[in-house]
């Protein structure tokens, strides 16, 4: 069961959450807008509300109870074992996240 809170979040939030810029979450907002997946609509102070719709809501219990079998096979690991696997999985994200270049600390001359 999806919690209420979880069901109202604002792009910046949305953005926070899956670790991407605002505006790749305001993107992905209008996506989903358009395949009827949340709805929007416009807060005080020019800020974006975002809802689960009906059908967003039945696509993410689908999904959810789709991976079911997936997180009763972690649960069933030892804890040391999870740990190990976050933090391994933790160490690959870090591994495959784009650098910056920092152009102005080489001689460009």
């Amino acid at each position: 069961m999806l919690r209420e809170s979880a069901l109202h979040l604002q792009p910046g939030e949305i953005a926070r959450r899956l670790l991407v810029t605002r505006q790749s979450s305001t993107h992905l907002v209008h996506q989903l807008r358009r395949a009827d997946l949340v709805e929007t609509w416009r807060l005080e102070g020019g800020g974006l509300g975002v809802r689960l719709t009906g059908n967003g809501r039945d696509r993410l219990t689908i999904c959810l109870g789709a991976l079911g079998p997936t997180f009763d096979r972690i649960d069933s690991l030892e804890v040391d074992t999870r740990t190990r696997i976050f933090e391994a999985l933790g160490d690959l994200e870090e591994a495959l996240r784009p650098r910056r270049n920092l152009w102005w600390l080489y001689d460009v001359f």
